[in-house]
């Protein structure tokens, strides 16, 4: 069963920086959000915040208020939003006090723990309450070195990358999931941030929590735990920011210690720069991000596009010109089928097969394998 849960917000949660509350409010499997907590001001259905239809979850000015007007009452509070640096505001920490004053549980993906505020602390002592801070990182002991082990999986590997961040990569891996998935071809998202842990994701790890001499184990050991747990023909990997961010230029790893077969790449057309650091010259490029991809040789298999910044751009015509130009399928997922780019990812299935027919899988459990292929997987001639 899902916790009910009320989301915490600073202002913020009309901009992109609540991606967070953006993608609870589009999914989850963890949490049924039954309430949103908004600084500025209550009133209106968070179905506003992601441009949707009412969603029946009311935005209320304080916890108490919140927690009244919930259709089901709340067990847990979550911060919902993802700031530049992980940093938490003055009026989001007394929300998060509110929250554990009345006896909520508290789950935070801020740089800025609420396990280390005493009084927050010492009010949901009060009342048995627990404080997850998830990007707390572990300690070295608990992490995994990479070992090579990622070679010797035999599922697809896509990564879901981007030219930003804050672009729409984790929404689209979790769509190409679920499109698989209709196809009855098993398949499964790698989280690589809070969000997919707060969705429900089962496997995977923070990237910016960890130390980053594991960061390319963490995420081995996670591609390895999937395959061993679940078996799937595809693994779909969320990416991070982008390779051009200069503050936070993620990617390689994903690509190289992944060992990806394919890449779809995720743009917003018309960002003029790079998130939240509107003094600085240049803007993600998507034609500079093919080329870094193709010197890593590996595929590009398709492109995602968000046009939530793209004001007066005929979107089908700039859909056509892509694809013409770079020869790959080319969508935008929230206003259209993604199924080009399941097609495209059903034939590497079909090349990364043959490219190793004979392959030996990790000594995992063979009858939790099987019983999960002849439940879900796809069949072939």
């Amino acid at each position: 069963m899902r916790a009910p849960a009320i989301i915490l917000g600073d202002r913020l949660l009309r901009t992109p920086y609540g991606k967070t509350a953006h993608g609870l409010l589009r999914k989850s499997d963890r949490f049924s959000i039954v309430g949103i907590v908004e600084a500025d001001g209550g009133g209106g259905d968070a179905g506003e915040l992601i441009g949707g239809d009412a969603l029946g979850i009311p935005i209320s000015a304080t916890v108490e208020n919140a927690i009244s007007a919930a259709p089901e009452k709340p067990a847990w509070a979550i911060v919902g939003i993802a700031t530049p640096g992980g940093r938490m505001s003055a009026a989001l920490r007394g929300l998060a006090l509110a929250a554990a004053q009345s006896g909520l549980s508290l789950v935070s993906g801020l740089h800025d723990y609420l396990g280390d505020d005493g009084s927050i602390v010492a009010a949901a002592a009060i009342h048995g309450a627990q404080i997850i801070d998830l990007r707390r990182p572990k300690k070295p002991s608990e992490m995994s070195y990479w070992s090579g082990d990622v070679y010797q999986l035999a599922a697809t590997r896509i990564a879901v990358l981007g030219t930003d961040c804050i672009v729409g990569k984790r929404t689209t891996a979790n769509l190409i999931v679920t499109g698989l998935r209709s196809r009855r071809i098993a398949s499964e998202m790698i989280y690589t941030g809070q969000t997919g842990w707060l969705q429900g994701a089962k496997h995977g790890f923070i990237l910016d929590a960890t130390i980053n001499d594991f960061v390319s184990g963490e995420m081995e050991a996670a591609l390895v735990a999937c395959e061993r747990d679940r078996n799937p023909d595809v693994m779909v990997i969320e990416g991070q920011s982008s390779m051009q961010n200069p503050s936070t230029p993620c990617g390689a790893e994903i690509i190289v210690s992944g060992a990806v077969h394919g890449v779809v790449l995720q743009h917003v057309p018309g960002r003029e720069t790079f998130c939240g650091y509107g003094r600085l010259p240049g803007a993600p490029s998507l034609e500079t991000e093919i080329a870094i991809l193709s010197a890593y040789a590996k595929p590009l298999i398709g492109i995602c596009l968000n046009f939530t910044e793209a004001e007066g751009l005929r979107r089908e015509h700039f859909e056509q010109e892509l694809a013409e130009r770079y020869h790959v399928p080319v969508v935008a997922p929230l206003l259209g089928s993604i199924a080009p780019i399941l097609d495209t990812i059903e034939n590497l299935m079909i090349r990364v097969k043959a490219a190793q027919p004979n392959a030996v899988p990790l000594a995992f459990e063979t009858d939790r394998r099987s019983r999960y292929k002849a439940s879900s997987r796809i069949q072939r001639n």
